[in-house]
């Protein structure tokens, strides 16, 4: 169960699963405004990728070792 769906997660989730295969993905909610009619631009996006950029790669680094 995911609690923030994108608009490619989806597919591939969907196809792990058909194929019985371990899933897992790591997502950066970077326009929480999107259906909001509140307005978004490329540099806010940008800004979130860059602030979570860290923290991505403290959990990628986290997984690899106990993987």
């Amino acid at each position: 169960g995911g609690h923030v769906v994108g608009m490619t997660s989806d597919v591939e989730a969907s196809l792990a699963v058909e194929l019985a295969l371990e899933y897992a993905a790591i997502g950066v909610v970077a326009n929480s405004a999107a259906g909001t009619g509140l307005p978004v631009s490329t540099s806010s996006v940008s800004a979130a990728v860059s602030k979570a950029g860290p923290a991505v790669s403290a959990l990628l680094a986290a997984t690899i070792a106990v993987w």
